[in-house]
């Protein structure tokens, strides 16, 4: 089974879960209006109490809306502006909603009806404070399991310790610290160790990321090389650098690469 297929299965117990969990919350509510018009001395109609039960019955799909709303605009970078839309959208869809539901419920099933003007008035005076709260609850639980996945699908930065490679007779294992540089020699790459080179059938890009660490760092768009190999760089005088290795390589640093490898050289080097 797929991680995308535990997801789903995931996602739809908590759509259940959370069903469940209004419906007896509504349950509550009723009998909770029972109870007030009881107390008070007034009738109680169980189809009034449950035709407002409306206003609980749809966080449930709005909710859900919200989920899907905030997965949609994870990649944005202003989030401050992400939290107003992801609360804000579901709270005016909830406040137009709701009245319309009760004007259609109430003028199909009851012999009075109740008017949109007038429910979206009450709503907004009397459960405002509702709709903030909870699309608000909302959205930093959709926030914080967003960033749960997230952390799970980055890369481990932890490197292999050995690799294998196939010379064509045999199949060689090498500990990943002999490497000293990688280069493309299309449609292959070339790993080279001390006093000897690999011929690899993947591309430098795929191979990267198997090295995706702060020990191994792209220099050029052709190369990349083992920090811990480096032995200087110098200048070329035009954005470029040449990078001496421990093998007594030299590699180009191309300009577009220069910063990070600055960064990563200071951190491996310190």
């Amino acid at each position: 089974m797929t991680a995308n297929s535990f997801h789903s299965i995931a996602s739809h117990k908590r759509v259940r879960y959370l069903a469940l969990v209004f419906a007896l919350f509504i349950a509550f509510t009723v009998f909770q209006d029972f109870l007030e018009s009881h107390i008070n001395g007034y009738s109680f109609f169980l189809s009034e109490s449950l035709l407002f039960k409306t206003f609980w019955l749809l966080f449930l799909p709005i909710l859900l809306f919200q989920h899907y709303l905030m997965e949609d605009l994870l990649s944005w970078q202003n989030k401050i502006l992400t939290g107003l839309i992801s609360i804000l959208t579901p709270t005016i869809l909830h406040l137009a909603l709701f009245p319309l539901c009760i004007w259609l419920l109430s003028k199909s099933f009851f012999d009075h009806t109740y008017y949109y003007s007038r429910t979206f008035g009450y709503t907004i005076a009397e459960d405002f404070y509702k709709y903030i709260a909870i699309y608000s609850l909302g959205a930093f639980v959709n926030y914080y399991l967003q960033n749960l996945r997230s952390q799970s699908k980055q890369p481990s930065n932890e490197l292999p310790k050995k690799l294998t490679f196939n010379t064509g007779k045999k199949y060689v294992t090498i500990s990943v610290d002999e490497i000293i540089y990688i280069k493309t020699s299309a449609p292959y790459i070339l790993v080279h160790i001390d006093g000897g080179q690999y011929l690899h059938n993947e591309t430098l890009k795929s191979f990267g990321k198997k090295l995706a660490n702060k020990q191994f760092i792209r220099v050029h768009k052709s190369t990349i090389i083992n920090l811990q190999k480096v032995i200087s760089y110098k200048s070329r005088s035009n954005g470029d650098y040449d990078i001496s290795l421990i093998d007594g390589t030299i590699v180009r640093l191309s300009r577009n690469y220069s910063a990070e490898f600055k960064a990563y050289f200071s951190i491996n080097t310190a």
